[in-house]
């Protein structure tokens, strides 16, 4: 009967399916334990869990399910090998989904999300990256994915012959009966895989939102699958790429005055003032949150960077925007706020005519460069920065004969020696350079014999890695000092973003904690104590050197007399 065979592959698929999902999250669960307070949470994480896995598994199978009934209805025939290929490939989907999550959680507390499509579209420095920190996982996707989908084409066609094969040849008709029924099977089927994809029978559909129960974000990232928490956080940002977001009601016209009043007009009302032109020269640090420096209570991996802090300005309250690179460039190159939409480098309209700290440079005469170990493609960067202000951008292919090359660029040592010919090289304009640094970024390379490993410490890990990309800094800023462009010269040195951000707290503001210092042959050495942003950096030094033109970005000179002192940040769809 067409009916208990459609319902018997659809039941085996779920079972299978299930299985699948809810063996990954216990063993997730057991890696992760210590974030379950209790037998409630245990039996929620399940049971909500499988309520997000049938809701997946049917918005996998619903369509060709329906599909093959509509055709054996309308045509009076149909072909049952298309709906067995689908639903061991969907299955596969689902186990591919979940093999690099471990690794996802360890650097992001979170199941893929939309981080997983973007890093796919720069294989080059992803399949390093993997290849060398993730080996294992990478051996582990290209045996398993394979392997499981030859598994699940064995299931299905044991069920086929278990059962009257759900086949029919071209040119077999099918009776009238069967295909009426076909039809009535499908009409039955809308409904119910409709509310089954739903979850609810509210206004909202199934959404993250719904089965959270924990105070603790892994936790409610642990009830989900990780198929489903990387096609959700996926249309989720292409909803914020396209349209405002629902809450944004207040007029176009009102947002502008508010906007505008909050700028800061008095960009050179500051304690310090050397109303001169110098050179800027951002040193822009990959992934050094202040859990490294000692200076800022941390592991005391910096001792080069916590030496240089008595030595400028030194900002002890300075938080990072965001969890990725692209916010740090955004809020620190542009001043730019984040938000739950793609990053403002990739955005299609901020591609000519957006405002940059560089074009402000360039109106004042300087020659703006931006200088990148890496392919400065790389989060759009080049195509952005080159269409907003910059005159030049120098990135991996223009280093000859770099002492070390990873799987991101080359080394941090490289990356100085070019600011530094750079600098010495003759110019009749004062020089703004945005340098970038690559290597303190998972796979962990960095050239052999420049740090003396610790007793019990591994070559190639996090903190290591740290360790190389502070002596590389401290051997660039004496170079510098040594050099006749220091005394004309201000230096910022930030970070990007943390290496992670992660624990149970709702926002783990620790995370974001950052070092900044600004230092150059004019700077005395001070502290500031204010909470401050990323976005209050480039107005900060800026307005050192003179500037006074106004600027369309909502950062302030932390040395103004009326700084009170914020900061803004973004974790994932929460903000803080």
């Amino acid at each position: 009967m067409l009916l208990r065979r459609v319902f018997r592959l659809l039941t085996i698929y779920l079972m299978w399916g299930l299985l699948v999902t809810t063996s990954f999250r216990a063993l997730y669960a057991l890696r992760y334990q210590d974030h379950l307070k209790n037998l409630h949470e245990w039996g929620l994480l399940f049971i909500q869990g499988a309520r997000v896995d049938l809701a997946a598994l049917l918005m996998l199978i619903s369509l060709p399910l329906l599909i093959f009934l509509l055709y054996v209805s309308l045509r009076g025939q149909g072909r049952h090998f298309s709906l067995r290929l689908w639903s061991a490939l969907s299955l596969t989907l689902v186990v591919a989904f979940e093999i690099p999550t471990i690794g996802f959680i360890e650097d992001y507390n979170t199941r893929p999300n939309y981080l997983l499509f973007e890093y796919l579209q720069n294989p080059h420095e992803v399949f390093g990256m993997l290849w060398g920190d993730y080996r294992a996982t990478l051996i582990l996707a290209v045996l398993a994915i394979p392997v499981s989908f030859f598994l699940f084409m064995s299931l299905f066609r044991r069920v086929e012959v278990q059962t009257e094969p759900l086949r029919f040849a071209p040119a077999e008709p099918v009776p009238a009966r069967q295909r009426l029924q076909a039809l009535l099977i499908l009409l039955c089927l809308l409904p119910l895989l409709t509310l089954g994809i739903r979850s609810s029978v509210h206004h909202r559909p199934l959404n993250p939102s719904l089965v959270a129960f924990s105070e603790d974000p892994l936790v409610n990232q642990l009830v989900l699958n990780s198929f489903y928490s990387a096609v959700y956080s996926q249309y989720q940002r292409s909803r914020y790429d396209t349209h405002y977001h629902p809450a944004f009601t207040m007029a176009p016209d009102t947002m502008q005055r508010l906007v505008k009043g909050s700028l800061d007009t008095e960009a050179n009302d500051s304690t310090i003032n050397l109303t001169q032109k110098k050179n800027i020269v951002v040193l822009l640090q990959e992934s050094l949150g202040a859990e490294f420096v000692g200076r800022l209570g941390g592991k005391e991996l910096t001792p080069q960077l916590d030496a240089l802090a008595s030595q400028g300005l030194w900002f002890e309250q300075l938080y990072a925007t965001g969890t990725r690179s692209a916010r740090g460039v955004e809020a620190v190159m542009a001043g730019f706020l984040p938000t739950s939409a793609q990053a403002v480098l990739k955005r299609p309209q901020s591609q000519q005519n957006f405002f940059t700290f560089a074009c402000l440079a360039r109106q004042q005469g300087y020659e703006t460069l931006f200088v990148y170990g890496g392919e400065a493609h790389f989060d759009n960067m080049k195509s952005f920065l080159l269409n907003n202000c910059f005159d030049r951008v120098v990135d991996r292919s223009q280093f000859d004969d770099p002492v070390f090359v990873g799987s991101w660029g080359v080394s941090d040592e490289d990356l100085y020696t070019k600011v530094n010919e750079l600098m010495l090289s003759d110019s009749a304009k004062p020089r703004f350079i945005f340098a970038f640094t690559v290597s303190n970024h998972s796979p962990w390379e960095y050239p052999e014999g420049r740090i003396n490993l610790r007793q019990g410490e591994q070559a190639h890990t996090r903190e290591a890695t740290v360790r190389y990309a502070d002596y590389a800094l401290g051997q660039y800023i004496a170079l510098a000092k040594a050099s006749p462009y220091w005394d004309q010269s201000l230096f910022l040195i930030v970070a990007d973003h943390n290496s992670r951000v992660y624990g149970a707290d709702q926002f783990p503001l620790t995370y974001f904690h950052i070092p900044a210092l600004l230092m150059g042959g004019s700077i005395a050495a001070d502290v500031v104590t204010k909470t401050c942003s990323q976005i209050d950096l480039l107005p900060t030094m800026m307005s050192l050197t003179g500037f006074k033109n106004f600027y369309p970005a909502p950062g302030r000179n932390v040395l103004a007399r009326d700084f009170k002192g914020r900061a803004v940040m973004q974790y994932y769809e929460t903000f803080g």
